[in-house]
């Protein structure tokens, strides 16, 4: 199987991370939607097949708010159920640094994308700006792409960073999930066609960064009232 022989050979022979490779039904039963037993197992198949991990886990709109109570509740408690949630723990809450570098170089052999963007209160307050993000490529369909999003207020709050969702695009498929339990999808036009995602600028000066493992590129769109297909985040 392709899978094992790549594990192997990224994994094995490479005394800093050597870990043996799951046996054939073990992998069989991770490809059919079981659980890896942790969270360095999650991101290690995640990043042999060159998906962000977060773009594994499932939320639909209706079960939306009772999993990310639930998930919370695990990072309160440090007590993850299954397991590989764990990997959670590096983007929830409020950090110092933002996002987990560690993450990337260690089992993607790079760094995150970023973007930034101050809210500049010159420019107005209580609104909704609209980012027009794209993907790595001009075609969403070799795998799903995740973008996380966090802001930090420039002098309060010890300035550090606290992430409040993301989103994944795949294909003509976008979905947005926020950390308060919302989300909303929608179907872009076509697979090579950017997402255009709202969110809120508030009374306070902020930076908004988007990071995704994967490249991209993103403005604040200047004539919003052109784009018919986006997602917000609530404020």
């Amino acid at each position: 199987m392709e899978l094992l022989d790549a594990w192997d050979e990224r994994y094995a022979h490479d005394n800093h991370r050597c870990v043996e490779a799951p046996d054939r039904s073990t992998l069989y039963r991770w490809i059919k939607g079981s659980w890896p037993g942790s969270a360095n197992q999650l991101i290690r198949i995640s990043s042999l097949l060159d998906i962000d991990p977060i773009g594994l886990i499932e939320i639909s709109e209706n079960s939306a708010a009772e999993i990310m109570s639930s998930l919370y509740e695990s990072y309160q408690n440090k007590h993850w159920e299954p397991q590989a949630l764990s990997v959670l723990n590096d983007f929830i809450g409020h950090k110092d640094k933002w996002p987990p570098q560690n993450l990337s170089e260690q089992f993607y052999d790079r760094n995150w994308n970023l973007d930034e963007f101050e809210h500049d209160l010159t420019l107005g307050i209580n609104f909704y700006p609209v980012f027009e993000i794209e993907g790595a490529s001009s075609n969403h369909n070799s795998g799903p792409q995740v973008f996380h999003f966090a802001y930090r207020h420039t002098a309060l709050f010890g300035k550090q960073w606290a992430q409040y969702g993301y989103v994944t695009r795949y294909g003509e498929d976008c979905q947005l999930v926020s950390i308060n339990g919302y989300v909303d999808s929608c179907v872009i036009q076509s697979p090579d066609a950017p997402s255009y995602i709202e969110t809120w600028f508030g009374p306070s000066p902020t930076i908004i960064r988007i990071a995704s493992l994967h490249e991209f590129t993103a403005k604040i769109v200047a004539n919003p009232n052109a784009i018919d297909t986006r997602l917000r985040f609530p404020a």
